[in-house]
């Protein structure tokens, strides 16, 4: 007898979720260790009454899924190919079918995590696969790379509970907003770990966030507290039912029901329960914990400002971060920069500048900008503030002229400065004078390279000598900065291809006019300038050459680095 119960026992308990075995065995199976015929009747009932709870559950199946999905996708890039040869194209329906199959997945990854509480981990990787999934969905693309099928067909969710009541709808244009639904059910999953008691739940949901941020980056994390949008104001894409409650509350002070008993409070939703709503505060922690990781492993004003505005606890913690770190490159420094500019942290913007300024790169001048505009604005450091703003100035006008003078290079031929001389001598307009401003040009303009002849560059190559790149090369290495312009790593290409002179130029020159003496400042320098640049003094010259930089298309940032002085020029005239 003892035999038959063991053996319905095992086949019981391996029909099980995960969670529901760990709760069947700390409730029931410590006591097997001697039992009677009676208790273990009532042991064996207990996980009969598990086993009917959970049979009717869904079922994750990742694998199936994973099959399922992958012949869609693979029936896709087939239409792809017939739609090549022949006009008929099934493209919108199979992406439907999968858009609609991950919908109704998601609903019931929902119900398993919310409503059961079980097969959390489960459902963590089948939510990463969902995302894997429109990632290579968003990226896919019909004839000659058209992607209007994939950004057409609309995401609409439904939620009901599993008594058919309507919980949440979600209405998205496309499938590349799906993040919005996921890191909702992700609150939904965190909360409801913590709320059943799921043993080490803290540290298995710290490493879905990491999961999480791989995925998506930093940014989602704070957009989980706030289930799945930006900050805590929702927008017009979803739907709640009994869903949440928006209010302004200080961060770290609990909440109270209003009259009709709900609670308020903008890290919470209102359909959760007692239990669930303890647990809000822990999840809030837990993401602060590895935005704080982050923050020590890499700084940024944004991640600073995401921090603090989801709780004002962590600032002095990242103070004391920042303090360690801010010397250890030249991001970091330019991170203390902006994050101490936006903290008015004038003593320690000069304690930055005064041992370290080396570390900032041309790229770093808005960062380098907000930090000196907290000095201009306190009498104590004004002298200082100017001194920079003044050097800065000349540094970036004189880098403006060496590309200048890249692409008009007879400019300091002596025979060229006497003819622009005489030139500046005649009447404005006149026919004389534009005669002569065409000619002068044409004498100073740098000729666009032919391509080289093959014996020559062979002969080069076989001595060792660069080639050197003709018009179309840097054409090819700007097509490629514009490939992601946004690519940390290829700051230090685009500072040396293409510097942005023009709004450095600018930045500095507007910082100057926030002092009362600014204006005379910058007077001053134009002067300087003009001896420099004695084209900058005739609009008419500056025009013409313009004109010539804008046939050019390799010289973009040229002319407008140059367009940008020329303006100042007109303005200090």
């Amino acid at each position: 007898m003892g035999n038959d119960y063991s053996s319905k026992l095992r086949r019981i308990y391996d029909s099980l979720p995960p969670e529901a075995q760990k709760d069947f065995v700390n409730r029931h199976l410590s006591e097997l260790l001697s039992l009677s015929t009676e208790k273990a009747k009532h042991v064996v009932s207990a996980a009969t009454g598990l086993q009917k709870k959970y049979s009717h559950i869904p079922k994750i199946d990742l694998k199936g899924k994973r099959k399922e999905i992958r012949a869609l996708l693979t029936e896709l890039r087939r239409d792809s190919k017939r739609a090549f040869l022949k006009e008929d194209s099934s493209r919108m329906e199979i992406i439907s079918e999968i858009i609609e199959t991950l919908v109704s997945w998601i609903v019931d990854i929902w119900r398993l995590v919310y409503e059961h509480k079980v097969y959390f981990s489960q459902a963590h990787a089948a939510l990463l696969y969902v995302w894997e999934v429109a990632l290579e969905l968003g990226e896919s693309s019909g004839i000659g790379g058209c992607k209007c099928a994939v950004n057409s067909v609309p995401v609409d969710l439904t939620i009901r509970t599993s008594a058919g009541e309507l919980f949440k709808q979600f209405s998205l244009p496309n499938i590349q907003d799906m993040d919005k639904i996921l890191l909702w059910i992700w609150r939904e999953l965190f909360v409801s770990m913590l709320a059943a008691g799921e043993s080490h739940a803290r540290q298995k949901i710290t490493e879905m966030l990491e999961d999480v941020e791989d995925s998506f980056g930093w940014r989602s994390l704070s957009k989980i507290i706030y289930a799945g949008n930006k900050d805590e104001n929702y927008n017009n894409n979803t739907h709640d039912h009994d869903d949440y409650c928006s209010c302004l509350m200080e961060s770290d002070v609990e909440v109270e029901e209003d009259g009709d008993g709900r609670y308020n409070c903008k890290l919470h939703a209102c359909h959760w329960s007692s239990k669930h709503l303890e647990q809000r505060l822990h999840i809030r922690d837990l993401v602060l914990a590895r935005l704080c990781n982050l923050f020590e492993l890499e700084p940024s004003l944004d991640l600073y400002l995401d921090i603090i505005n989801i709780s004002s606890r962590p600032a002095r913690q990242l103070m004391k971060i920042l303090s360690v770190i801010a010397t250890n490159s030249s991001s970091t420094f330019a991170a203390a920069l902006s994050i101490y500019a936006i903290e008015c942290q004038t003593y320690r913007i000069c304690k930055l500048l005064d041992t370290h300024s080396h570390l900032l790169r041309p790229q770093d001048a808005d960062q380098y900008q907000a930090a000196v505009l907290v000095l201009v604005r306190e009498t104590r450091y004004r002298p200082r503030a100017l001194k920079i703003i003044e050097k800065e100035i000349q540094e970036t006008a004189h880098s403006v002229r060496l590309l200048v003078e890249s692409s008009f290079c007879g400019l300091n031929t002596e025979s060229n400065k006497a003819e622009l001389q005489r030139i500046l001598k005649l009447e404005m307009a006149s026919q004389p004078r534009l005669d002569r401003v065409n000619d002068w040009i044409d004498a100073v303009i740098t000729p666009i390279s032919a391509p080289m002849h093959p014996v020559v560059f062979a002969a080069a190559m076989m001595m060792g000598l660069p080639p050197g790149l003709d018009e179309s090369d840097e054409s090819d290495i700007m097509s490629f900065l514009d490939l992601d312009p946004d690519d940390p790593d290829l700051a230090d290409m685009r500072e040396e291809f293409r510097p942005q002179l023009r709004e450095r130029f600018d930045g500095w020159a507007t910082l100057a006019l926030k002092y009362s003496a600014g204006q005379a400042l910058l007077s001053k320098m134009f002067i300087t300038m003009a001896e420099d640049m004695p084209y900058l003094s005739s609009a008419d010259v500056c025009q013409e050459m313009l004109n010539r930089l804008s046939h050019r298309p390799t010289k973009e940032h040229v002319l407008d680095a140059f367009e940008g002085l020329t303006e100042f020029a007109a303005m200090q005239r």
